[in-house]
């Protein structure tokens, strides 16, 4: 059973201020023309503003689709119309709008469309207030995790403060061990005069 959400009805004037907020080229003759070339740059507008998909990435056909056709290059347009409908009525439905049709792009009436419109809105701004909430929380997560490591790392200093010393004396003690050995092993083992230049390359 599908969910049923419920919006309110937004008058042209509450549409059209959305649409300059959004920085949208559509007017008040755009909505009551119903011009279906119109109606569709608006639901490519939404299609981009709540879903992330471009104009440009609906206009691209499905390669792997296409290679199972007989005549690919004559099914090019008619995909890319199938995508934009499929994503316009996905649109609706996360708004919802449950019965979208492909008539309300190629024949659209101004009471559907307002209605639709109205749909995308409300879900907008629902979604743009979700969205600063969440960005509230990560930054606030940011900052305590930041803190957390600051104490963590002013506990660290505060129990071993000589720890970096200690790790300097100890890499230097490594050193000369190893010089020592070095020395040692050069001096006890009798190698001809060919291994014995190069030991003493390597050591130098």
């Amino acid at each position: 059973m599908m969910n049923v959400y419920s919006f309110p009805m937004l008058k042209l004037s509450e549409i059209l201020e959305f649409f300059r907020e959004q920085n949208i080229n559509v007017t008040e003759e755009d909505i009551r023309n119903c011009e279906p070339t119109s109606v569709r740059r608006i639901f490519e507008f939404f299609i981009e503003i709540v879903m992330n998909v471009t104009k440009d990435e609906l206009s691209q056909p499905d390669l792997s689709g296409l290679t199972a056709l007989s005549y690919p290059d004559l099914h090019s347009e008619s995909i890319q119309e199938l995508s934009f409908y499929r994503a316009a009525n996905n649109l609706m439905i996360s708004c919802g709008v449950y019965d979208f049709t492909w008539k309300d792009v190629q024949k659209p009436t101004i009471k559907r469309l307002r209605r639709q419109i109205s749909a995308v809105v409300n879900f907008s701004k629902f979604k743009q207030e979700r969205m600063h909430a969440l960005k509230e929380w990560e930054d606030k997560t940011v900052r305590a995790t930041l803190h957390d490591r600051k104490i963590c790392c002013s506990k660290r200093k505060l129990y071993h403060p000589g720890r970096t010393n200690q790790n300097k004396k100890k890499r230097r003690r490594r050193k000369c061990c190893i010089k020592k050995t070095t020395a040692r092993a050069f001096v006890s083992l009798s190698f001809e005069k060919y291994h014995i230049n190069n030991t003493n390359s390597n050591i130098l």
